[in-house]
């Protein structure tokens, strides 16, 4: 059966793994949402939970968008949460490791999408 290459972008980048579950990819979609959505976790265990506030960090989130339903489920549940105090460089750590994490996703995005339209392609051969 024929995969639609923009849904699998989609779902991959809804939860990192998704799209490539959706084409059949089993034991590579686990491995990518175990490792992409564990280092966001732990980015934002990290940074206490917040590196992921759109109000503090706009531009971080803008990118942290990639990773997808993490990002937004964290947002929801911090959006009124204060700031704790003594924040440092291990908080900037995990700032980094929820940005990497999303920046890692956008691969898998394109790879989701590129499997698909690459399957697509040559059963129309």
């Amino acid at each position: 059966m024929e995969k639609d290459p923009l849904l699998a972008g989609v779902l991959a980048w809804l939860v990192p793994g998704w799209g490539h579950y959706y084409l059949g990819l089993r034991t590579r979609a686990a491995i990518y949402a175990v490792c992409i959505i564990g280092m966001f976790v732990l980015g934002i265990l990290l940074g206490q939970f917040e590196n992921v506030q759109p109000k503090r960090h706009d531009w971080s989130f803008a990118l942290q968008i990639f990773a997808g339903v993490p990002t937004f489920l964290t947002a929801v549940l911090v959006y009124n949460r204060p700031v704790p105090p003594g924040l440092g460089p291990v908080s900037d750590l995990g700032m980094s490791l929820t940005l990497i994490a999303a920046a890692l996703n956008v691969f898998l995005i394109a790879d989701a999408f590129t499997v698909a339209a690459l399957r697509a392609r040559a059963r129309q051969k």
